[in-house]
């Protein structure tokens, strides 16, 4: 038979109590599938805000993110964020006050999130300037899905508030670095579409820190892919720290409270801080906006005391991001001369151009030099030159044929250009494409292509017919041959010639009685032969002993004869035959010797001829002669003897003739002139006048004639009005008028061993490098020099003036308040500093520098600066900036009167480059603005964490704070708190520095300490049912009042348990249980709800699904939870 409900069943229901509230925890929401767990938390601030005073200053775009993780052990795919806005309107227009930034990405999505792994996604909100936007909300949540179905969303509801932010200087940007590089307020920071870059925020607040606080950049997220973020605190929460404070923006100092149906939303829910020195690094990628500027301004927001502050120089801190396409960037080439000859020189000159608002580093390319018809080389030297490229590397290793170049810096809207040296070895057309250029590791898809036409080395003039110093083409003086008793017909190698030059000499044996040819010294000498003699002997000689001719005069078929031939003589003219000679044995008593010379070895002309002399020492270089034989390849001299002394029968003569230190000379070409070129002076400013100086010099002995060259001037570079030409060559110099691109002389003469110049004003109608090579210089004797000083190269550089920029910081202040007035002078010029930098400033009326001017500089070398209290004026001269620089100048400034100040600045000028930019900034000043801000808090303990309600049971103890700022920008004086339910005569007031106060107190204007914030906190206050809001005011003598309520209300929860059955039979029957929880207290409970039975599993629902479908049990819901229980063998045996 049935059996009754075992009386053993017992239930206990657990609740989980944080101060009388039951917990909730809104976890972040995650979804799996395969191996991937996805998770989506909120990373930002719900709390935006507009400056409380004025909507038209201050921020109003936020950034608004969420951070994916993924907790499996498989890498997610194709992971994409969606924002959205819970009530389904358009995003950027959707409602009146808040949206997200029109044009911003709402949908960011990567190809893959590894496992272990996070990524961050970051939207834009903007907050619309109209006062009616303050205290305005939107509910938003963040959708994620990837690869495999997975999809889900950040928690609900959160929502963004609009807050009103008041500005302190307490918070403040003190530096933005770009890759650790200090940017300058107002200073630029070009990036490169495509690059990743580390991107500073330097700040800070007061020592302390804030409960809450947010400190950003407002990178647009169409431009900027925000990769990661590591954020820096000096002080830090130690009592409820938030896990992710330094790789996020936020910082989560007291548990805030985001849930906008808590009692408690926007206020903390525990203690703590973060601040003090912030640093947040960013680790961006570009991926879009090239050719954009982008003002970046640096937000340090939060709440602290009883209201919300951000940094007064929110838009002083603005730097400039100029966005740089990296394919705007272009590269050229130009070989110059072109055409030149084979074997010659040629410049190749690399022209890379940045037509964007920045400067551009990290910038590089290569070029390997053609192959064919022949190959190109890097000329011995390579002649390396850079202009406006910073400070590259540059590699080209001469007789190798690749160039590099890396570090290259090209600033903004201007030119670098590098120039090399190459050799060319044979005539053709040499086609060079250099690789593309790079910024960094983009490929810019930029390349340079040039052909150089390369001719047929010209033959040259031919060599002079006489010169003062002839060279020997060919020496013989027979110490390569040993001498002998035996005869030796040779031939005979000389011992030495000119490069090229072959020579060799020949017995012509014959005559009268026959001849016989020797190498003899005064030793030893064939046998039956006289020695040679030893006076004035140097060593070895050739002798011919005899068949001389008695007399007459020789021709070319007179034997016998010393002949002296040299080949390969046609770069020599002026051919001449220069002997020492000794005779002996039997000549008569007066003789001549004959040279004769031939160019084909049939034809022979007589050269020269005179008495020889018999004594016995030897005649040095008494034998001479010369021709005018120019450029013939081979060269014949014949040296005969006439007058030896026969007798006998037959007739015979023991007459020898020796001959030594035999030499061919000829007259070579001179060396060939070189052409130098200089600009003086260099660097100049736009329509300056620069000298243009050619050097032509000569360092032959020999006067060159006919010198001509040409060069033309590069793009940007014209002649001077007037030209002023001086020209000490002589010849004929054209285009050397006003307007001319192109200089020539021809028929000019250089002196022997000496120079001589051309000189012509020039002028430069363009800012930027000038690089200028000419053409080959050439002369009648010498022909063109198309190697090494062939041709001359010179860069002109034209300055590109200094650049100015203003900012007021902060740019809103209080009458009588000051602001630091900053102008950051840029010099543009990667290459040369500028000098003599100069300003002033003239204040509009009313402004002047303050009491205390602050005066300070940097990067300015020795400037004066020295501002005066009171002045409507400032100046600054005698600046120095380096190349590619920047100099910053500081002062501060007040004004008496509220309104809005224009000012602009006279030009900013500088020695040589002179200039004319201004700068132009605006101080806007207001009417001083008393502000008071007031909150009353409860807690359960006298420590809190201090709330804007507790729930507690009735008969618990409660303590009240009072927390008193001044918000504005004067001294409150007669601060007061009235509570009409709390006597406040006990209170213990203390500042924020801990400083005791006595009522009524004044409250500073807030400055970097907690000194404005007054504190005071009261109880115990015994806790009765219901629920008690209490309200105070706070006054003071400058502002209206202000009030503020706490709340607490007393909790209560009823459990009522029944079952679907009342009986059970069998061992494995279900009993279905139903546990009614109902809030019969005063004070919302926040979920879960959770029941514990001690004999089965209970389910309770989502408390989103039952009454006004929140999160908490409000007093007077109720929520059914569940269980079954299977009944055992043993309830049916205990019956």
């Amino acid at each position: 038979m049935p059996r009754s409900l075992p009386r053993f069943l017992r239930l206990l229901l657990t609740l989980l109590l944080l101060t009388g509230v039951l917990v909730f925890s809104l976890s972040p929401q995650s979804r799996v599938a395969a191996n991937v767990i996805l998770t989506a938390t909120p990373i930002t601030w719900n709390v935006v805000g507009l400056d409380s005073n004025n909507v038209n200053v201050g921020p109003n775009n936020f950034p608004v993110g969420a951070r994916v993780c993924n907790t499996g052990t498989d890498p997610a795919t194709n992971v994409a964020a969606t924002f959205a806005w819970d009530d389904g309107g358009n995003l950027y227009s959707g409602d009146p006050y808040i949206n997200l930034r029109n044009g911003s990405l709402s949908t960011i999505s990567i190809s893959s999130l590894a496992a272990g792994s996070c990524t961050d996604f970051y939207f834009e909100v903007s907050i619309t300037r109209n006062a009616s936007a303050y205290d305005k909300t939107r509910r938003y949540h963040i959708n994620v899905t990837a690869d495999g179905g997975i999809s889900l969303s950040t928690p609900q509801p959160r929502e963004i508030y609009v807050e009103h932010l008041v500005s302190q200087n307490r918070n403040a940007t003190t530096d933005i670095e770009l890759d650790g590089v200090s940017i300058p307020p107002g200073g630029t920071m070009a990036l490169v579409v495509g690059q990743t870059y580390t991107i500073t925020l330097v700040g800070f607040t007061a020592t302390n820190g804030y409960e809450q606080i947010e400190t950003f950049i407002n990178f647009p997220n169409t431009i900027f892919r925000i990769n990661s973020v590591a954020t820096s605190y000096s002080a830090n929460d130690t009592l409820s720290p938030d896990p992710w404070a330094a790789s996020k923006l936020y910082a989560d100092g007291c548990t805030w409270e985001n849930d906008p149906n808590s009692p408690n939303y926007r206020s903390c829910l525990d203690s703590g801080k973060y601040g003090g020195s912030v640093t947040v690094t960013y680790n961006v990628t570009i991926i879009g906006g090239g050719g954009t500027t982008q003002t970046l301004s640096s937000l340090i927001y939060d709440f602290s005391g009883s209201s919300y502050h951000y940094n007064s120089d929110y838009s002083a801190s603005a730097r400039i991001a100029a966005i740089i396409d990296p394919t705007t960037l272009t590269i050229s080439k130009n070989f110059s001369p072109d055409p030149t000859n084979a074997g010659g020189i040629s410049r190749l000159t690399f022209t890379i151009a940045n037509p964007n608002g920045g400067s551009v580093g990290s910038v590089s390319f290569s070029d390997t030099l053609p192959n064919s018809p022949g190959a190109m080389l890097i000329a011995n030297p390579a002649n390396v030159s850079t202009a406006g490229c910073g400070t590259p590397t540059v590699t080209a290793v001469p007789s190798t044929a690749t160039i590099s170049a890396s570090n290259i810096t090209v600033g903004p809207n201007s030119t670098c250009a590098i120039g090399v040296d190459v050799v060319v070895p044979v005539a053709g057309t040499y086609t060079n494409t250099s690789g593309h250029l790079f910024v960094g590791t983009t490929d810019t898809g930029s390349y340079a292509s040039d052909a150089l036409t390369v001719n047929t080395e010209p033959l040259p003039p031919p060599p002079p017919s006489t010169c003062s110093t002839p060279v020997n083409l060919a020496q013989w003086s027979f110490e390569n041959y040993s001498a002998s008793t035996s005869t030796n017909n040779g031939p005979f190698d000389a011992s030495s010639q000119a490069p090229g030059v072959t020579a060799q000499a020949q017995y012509g044996a014959g005559g009268t009685g026959g001849s016989a040819s020797g190498i003899a010294n005064t030793t030893t000498f064939p046998t039956g032969w006289s020695a040679p003699s030893s006076t004035g002997n140097n060593g070895n000689s050739w002798g011919i002993r005899g068949g001389w001719p008695a007399s007459g005069t020789p021709t070319g078929s007179t034997v016998p004869y010393f002949q002296f031939t040299v080949q390969n003589a046609s770069d020599y003219g002026g051919i001449g035959f220069v002997a020492s000679y000794n005779l002996q044995g039997n000549w008569s008593n007066s003789g001549n010797w004959y040279v004769l010379y031939s160019t084909d070895g049939a034809s022979w002309s007589q050269t020269g001829t005179a008495v020889w002399n018999k004594s016995n020492a030897w005649q040095t270089n008494a034998i001479t002669a010369s021709t005018t034989v120019t450029g013939a390849s081979t060269v014949y001299f014949r040296l005969i003897f006439v007058g030896a002394q026969y007798s006998g029968n037959p007739s015979s003569t023991t007459a020898i003739a020796y001959v030594d230190d035999v030499r061919i000379t000829g007259c070579t070409r001179p060396a060939p002139p070189t052409l130098a070129k200089s600009f003086s002076p260099n660097p100049i400013a736009v329509g300056g006048v620069s000298t243009l100086t050619f050097t032509l010099t000569n360092s032959s002995g020999t006067t060159l004639t006919g010198a001509s060259f040409t060069d033309n001037l590069p793009a940007g570079v014209q002649v001077a009005n007037p030209p002023n030409l001086a020209n000490s060559c002589g010849g004929t110099v054209s285009g050397a008028t006003a307007g001319s691109t192109s200089l020539s002389l021809s028929g000019g003469t250089i002196p022997a061993g000496g120079s001589c110049t051309v000189s012509v004003n020039v002028t430069a109608t363009s800012s930027g490098p000038h690089p200028n090579t000419s053409g080959f210089i050439s002369t009648n004797e010498t022909g063109v020099n198309d190697g090494p000083g062939g041709s001359a190269s010179a860069t002109l550089t034209a300055l590109y003036p200094p650049l100015i920029d203003k900012v007021f910081s902060p740019d809103l202040i209080a009458a009588g308040g000051v602001s630091t007035l900053t102008f950051t002078i840029t010099n543009p010029n990667q290459d040369n500093s500028l000098t003599g930098v100069a300003f002033s400033d003239t204040f509009p009326s009313g402004v002047v520098v303050a009491s205390t001017p602050n005066a300070a500089t940097s990067g300015c070398g020795s400037p004066i600066f020295a501002p005066v209290g009171g002045a409507g004026s400032v100046s600054f001269s005698g600046g120095t900036i380096a190349a590619g620089g920047t100099c910053t100048v500081q002062v501060n400034v007040t004004a008496a009167g509220a309104g809005t100040y224009n000012n602009v600045s006279g030009a900013v000028t500088a020695d040589i480059a002179g200039g004319s930019d201004t700068a132009s900034a605006t101080l806007t000043v207001r009417a001083p603005n008393p502000g008071l801000a007031f909150a009353k808090q409860i807690a359960t303990a006298s420590t809190g964490p201090w709330q804007n309600f507790v729930a507690v049971s009735a008969g618990a103890n409660v303590y009240y704070r009072f927390v008193v700022e001044n918000t504005g920008d004067v001294p409150l004086t007669n601060v007061s708190v009235f509570d009409p339910a709390i006597d406040l005569s006990a209170c213990s007031w203390h500042d924020g520095d801990g400083s005791s106060l006595t009522a009524l107190f004044t409250l500073p204007v807030a400055d970097a300490d907690e000194g404005h914030i007054a504190y005071c906190v009261l109880g115990p206050f015994t806790a009765v049912s219901g629920s008690h809001t209490n309200i105070a005011t706070a006054d003071s003598d400058q502002t209206s009042p202000v009030s503020d309520s706490a709340t607490y209300a007393t909790t209560g929860l009823t459990l009522v348990k029944s079952s679907l059955g009342s009986s059970f039979t069998n061992a494995g029957d279900l009993i279905h249980y139903q546990y009614v929880v109902t809030n019969t207290g005063s004070a919302p409970l926040q979920g879960p709800v959770t029941v514990t039975d001690d004999k089965a599993s209970v389910t309770c629902p989502d408390l989103t699904t039952v009454g006004d479908n929140d999160n908490f049990l409000d007093p007077g819901e109720s929520i059914t939870c569940t269980a079954i229980y299977t009944v055992t063998a043993g309830d049916v045996a205990a019956g």
